[in-house]
This record gives C-alpha cells, sequence and structure tokens, in this order.
C-alpha cells in the first residue's frame, strides 16, 4: 500500500490541507477554522499513514481538531514545533519553540526553495516578515496586525460603521469620500507601508539581495500594491510541513 501523509496548516482563520505522497503535494483544499469539517476532505486511493499539522489557534481548537481527525482515521496527528535548527535553518528566537509553527514551517519551505538570503512575507490573520541569510541563518523577525484585525479593531474601540467586503475591487486612491472606502483604504496603507519598512530594514541586515517571498490568505490581494519583485508561494508553510513529515517519518 502507498504510503500518504496528510498535512494541516491551522491558522487564526483557515485551515489549509495537502496529501503528501513521496515528495509529491496534491490535493490542496483550506477552509474557514470555523467552519472546518474533516468529513469535507476528499481521500485519494489510499487513507492516510500519518497526519502531521502546524497549529497557531488556540488550545481548544487543537483538542477538537484532534477529536475530529481521530474519528475519522483513527490516529492521533503529530503536531510540529520550531526547534533551534534543523532543515538547513537556524532558529533566531532566544526560546525557539516559542517561534510560531507556521513561521517555522514557512522558513523550512522558504529554503527548499531558494539557497540565498530571503525575506518571507506572510499576509494572514497577522502578517510576519521573517529574514534567513545565506547561511539558512533566521535573523529574526517582525508581527503586525493583518487587514482584518485592523479592521475589527477600529468597529470595536470606534463609532464606525464598515461593511467587510466593500470597495476591496476599487483602485486605491489617496484619499476617499466615505467611511466605509476610508476604512477599507486605510487599512490597506498601513499594512503596506509596515510590509515594506520592514522588507526595506531587512534589507540592511548585511544579507545582500534578498529574493522575497510572500504567502498567506492576503497575499494576492496585497501582491498589486507592493513594490515589484515578490514571488507568491502560496503553499509555503505545507511546503514545510512536507519537508519535516519526510524528515521525520
Amino acid at each position: 500500500m502507498t504510503e500518504t501523509t496528510l498535512l494541516f496548516d491551522i491558522g487564526n482563520s483557515r485551515v489549509k490541507w495537502a496529501w503528501l505522497e513521496g515528495a509529491r503535494l496534491y490535493g490542496h483544499g483550506s477552509a474557514p477554522r470555523e467552519q472546518f469539517d474533516v468529513r469535507a476532505i476528499a481521500e485519494p486511493v489510499w487513507p492516510p499513514s500519518r497526519i502531521v499539522a502546524s497549529n497557531v489557534a488556540a488550545r481548544l481548537f487543537e483538542e477538537r481538531f484532534t477529536d475530529l481527525v481521530k474519528k475519522r482515521w483513527g490516529m492521533a496527528p503529530e503536531f510540529i514545533s520550531a526547534d533551534a535548527q534543523g532543515y538547513g535553518v537556524s532558529n533566531a528566537y532566544l526560546e525557539p519553540r516559542k517561534l510560531g509553527a507556521d513561521r517555522w514551517a514557512a522558513l523550512i519551505g522558504a529554503r527548499s526553495l531558494y539557497s540565498g538570503a530571503c525575506c518571507i512575507v506572510d499576509c494572514g490573520t497577522a502578517i510576519t516578515v521573517d529574514i534567513l541569510d545565506q547561511d539558512g541563518r533566521h535573523l529574526g523577525g517582525v508581527i503586525m496586525p493583518g487587514l482584518h484585525l485592523m479592521r475589527r479593531a477600529l468597529l470595536e474601540t470606534a463609532q464606525i460603521t464598515y461593511v467587510p467586503g466593500a470597495h476591496e475591487a476599487v483602485q486605491l486612491t489617496p484619499f476617499a469620500r466615505d467611511t466605509q472606502e476610508a476604512v477599507t483604504h486605510g487599512t490597506l496603507y498601513a499594512v503596506i507601508a509596515g510590509i515594506e519598512r520592514a522588507v526595506a530594514e531587512a534589507a540592511t541586515t548585511g544579507t545582500g539581495d534578498m529574493t522575497r517571498f510572500i504567502t498567506g490568505g492576503d497575499a494576492l490581494r496585497l501582491l498589486s500594491l507592493l513594490e515589484a519583485g515578490y514571488r507568491h508561494e502560496p503553499h509555503l508553510v505545507l511546503q514545510g510541513l512536507a519537508l519535516i513529515a519526510r524528515g521525520t517519518g
């Protein structure tokens, strides 16, 4: 029987998955975290031999996820955590395991795709920017609120009416003429400015020319507004998870 591994990237807002057979990733899918149901995942010919996951959601969701997986496939998922080093990457965190599992997997995925210095921008619920030098040393990173977190903060702390999704397709202009558009454009400006400042700072670390990876749910929305030169890798965390799963199998 062919051995397959089912990989999960559990984020703050969404759950993403893919099947791993040998070195091949396929069958990618995703769902909002609160609507996630393992019964929606189409199985290939063989059931999974292992289930490997990165999780940045709360412990309560991890327990629910584990229960769902056990009921369907009769096995517990293996949750990864960051190490001091592995897979060509050295972790910069003073307490390595406190680096988010998704960021660790993304660093490993990026390193597998490019052996030089790189910057990884992950545009999810939170936006993270991490730097790897040419020797695979993680030089650290930054975390900032993503688009939806910023907009939610405005709704919760100010008397602002905002309908998610409105004005997203319009051309970005310096000044809006209604509150909806002002919030949409203002948060986009804040996120773009934060990313570009972090990437500019990364360029001063002495790493030389860097490849700039961008991933995450809002990557395509932001990519058109960022300076040119970003390499879009939508499954970077899952690619890193695949290497971890193959290395510990």
